[in-house]
């Protein structure tokens, strides 16, 4: 087996965890839960689709965990990896692990750095570069702190709950609407508004869920979780090419 080759595993594991997820909102979002209705805005004259009732409550979907899991496990076997590839050639120890702060008092203390204990002072420089705490690429530095934080939150207190939300919408005959809504829905949710003169004969919409707690409270679960996959592999290949 290869250096990286444990650590490819486990992102392909949450590859897998990824798909079982997106056939689960699928399956959930075929049960239709929650229902329209077409109104006026008397103020403005707008055509309205907002949600008629209260949605139903989604099921618990693991496959957030196991893919959360999987993808910060990877970063941690890559932590043990670089490690060992160190010029130091000090064994890991149980604190080994691939440091993710949002705090960059912390990531400079004593504690966060053991973490990095004998890996090459560039490694340490690199994985340094790519702390959230230091803002340098903002979509990487999100994605990379939700996942530390829902990882934690998995892991060590309870499932994820995730709202009932709406990201996608198709109409018929066309036009520009107004205004979509994006995210978590209620009872009288707007979801898409469309101008005087433009009103539409028919909207489906596609239901699923969201995070409902920070750091990316209201995203698209899969959506999110996606690009977490994305960002761990683009990691991986970046520490791979410069330091094995």
């Amino acid at each position: 087996m290869g250096d990286l080759d444990g650590v490819r595993i486990k992102i392909a594991r949450a590859e897998v965890h990824l798909r079982a997820l997106r056939e689960g909102l699928n399956e959930f979002a075929r049960s239709k839960p929650y229902s329209i209705v077409v109104g006026i805005d008397p103020q403005t004259g707008d055509q309205l689709f907002r949600v008629a009732d209260e949605p139903a409550v989604p099921p618990d979907f693991p496959e957030i965990g196991d893919t959360l899991y999987n993808l910060r496990s990877a970063l941690d076997h890559l932590a043990w990896q670089l490690v060992i590839n160190g010029a130091a050639r000090i064994a890991p120890t149980t604190r080994t692990s691939f440091p993710i702060y949002n705090n960059a008092t912390l990531f400079a203390d004593a504690r966060a750095q053991a973490k990095m204990n004998g890996m090459d002072s560039a490694v340490k420089t690199h994985i340094e570069w790519y702390q959230p705490c230091f803002g340098r690429h903002r979509n990487r530095d999100h994605a990379l702190w939700s996942l530390e934080e829902y990882g934690n939150i998995d892991k060590h207190r309870h499932l994820l709950t995730t709202p009932i939300s709406s990201h996608d919408f198709l109409w018929q005959p066309g036009g520009d609407p107004v205004h979509t809504h994006d995210g978590p829905v209620h009872k009288d949710t707007v979801l898409v508004r469309f101008p005087a003169g433009q009103e539409q004969s028919h909207l489906s919409a596609m239901p699923s869920v969201a995070f409902d707690e920070p750091p990316a409270a209201g995203e698209e679960v899969h959506r999110a979780l996606h690009f977490m996959h994305h960002i761990v592999q683009m990691m991986v290949d970046d520490f791979e090419a410069r330091f094995f």
